[in-house]
C-alpha cells in the first residue's frame, strides 16, 4: 500500500545536543511542504526503533545502523558524536526503508513503535 504524498516528507538527523550531564540527544527533524518538526531522540531510542523495524518486517535488508559505545566516562568527543549522528541519519533516510515506511504511516503505525523521546531538562 502506498501512501500519497510521502515521497515529498524529508527526514534528517542535522544536529546533536549534549546536556551538561553528557546526555546526548540526537535531534530528529521532520519535513514535508506543509509542516516541519524537530524532535530530539536519544541513541537508545532509534536503536529500539531499528529492532522493531527489523521485527515488524523481517524481509527488508536495513541499512547498518551505527553500533553502541560505551565510555569509561560517560561521554563522548564530538567527532564520535558526529560520526555516530550521520549513521543515524543514513539509517532512517535509507531507500531500502521506504515500503516499511509506506506501511508505517498508512497503518499509523510509527507512533507506537517510537514513543517521543522525554523533553531534555
Amino acid at each position: 500500500m502506498s501512501v500519497k504524498g510521502l515521497d515529498k516528507w524529508q527526514v534528517s538527523i542535522p544536529t546533536v545536543d549534549t546536556k551538561p550531564d553528557g546526555t546526548s540527544y540526537y535531534n530528529l527533524a521532520v519535513r514535508n511542504d506543509f509542516m516541519s518538526w524537530v524532535a530530539p531522540y536519544r541513541y537508545s531510542a532509534l536503536h529500539d526503533f531499528k529492532i522493531k523495524m527489523e521485527r515488524r518486517f523481517p524481509h527488508l535488508r536495513l541499512p547498518s545502523f551505527p553500533p553502541k559505545s560505551y565510555t569509561l566516562f560517560g561521554t563522548h568527543g564530538p567527532e564520535f558524536l558526529d560520526d555516530r549522528r550521520h549513521g543515524l541519519e543514513t539509517f532512517v533516510q535509507a531507500e531500502k526503508g521506504e515500503q516499511a515506511r509506506q506501511q508505517f504511516v498508512s497503518q499509523n503505525q510509527a507512533r507506537s513503535l517510537v514513543s517521543p523521546a522525554p523533553s531534555p531538562r
